[in-house]
């Protein structure tokens, strides 16, 4: 019985080793399992990756984001010729939510009229949702990373992107989706 305080400890360590080992395990599969409804479904169809979009209604505005979100959800889609064909979602604090807010309010508005064609639009997009405290509904942003790469949202105008946006998007950004994110992604070069 000399050892049991030793043996005690020892027992105690790998209990909170595991526990947080299983924390981390939880805490990265959350991440999709706890915003079901913003995670599209995705499937192949041949070599094709399709997304089931679920995206705004229109109500005429030009995309806008409230003051002072408390974070960001980035549903990351993938394009139609993604190998692993599947969204992946990521999470940002107050800080880089409200840097993300700024960038699309700041960013100029596309005067654009008639049809536009997008060369090289694969449909890649990063899906912002802002969440806001007291009970303020979310706000979606849809930022398509391939092709003309405006921001969207439920409105017939959009945002051209901007570099400052870009970067900011990209501390969020997996791997598989940086490549989308270049230094100057503004469309009218």
């Amino acid at each position: 019985m000399r050892n049991w305080p030793g043996k005690a400890m020892g027992v105690l360590l790998i209990a909170v080793l595991s526990v947080l080992a299983g924390a981390a395990a939880v805490s990265q599969a959350d991440a999709v399992t706890s915003t079901p409804s913003l995670v599209p479904a995705t499937h192949r169809q041949g070599s094709v990756c399709l997304v089931s979009q679920n995206s705004p209604t229109p109500v005429g505005t030009t995309p806008t984001v409230s003051r002072h979100p408390a974070s960001v959800i980035i549903v990351w889609l993938p394009g139609l010729n993604s190998k692993r064909c599947e969204a992946v979602v990521t999470r940002g604090g107050s800080r880089i939510a409200s840097d993300l807010a700024r960038d699309i309010d700041s960013a100029p508005v596309a005067r654009t009229r008639g049809v536009i064609n997008c060369p090289d639009d694969d449909g890649t997009t990063a899906r912002l949702y802002f969440k806001f405290d007291h009970n303020q509904p979310m706000e979606e942003i849809d930022a398509p990373l391939s092709g003309c790469a405006w921001i969207t949202a439920a409105g017939p105008s959009s945002r051209a992107s901007t570099a400052q946006f870009g970067a900011d998007l990209r501390t969020l950004a997996p791997p598989a989706w940086r490549a989308y994110l270049p230094p100057d992604p503004d469309p009218s070069g």
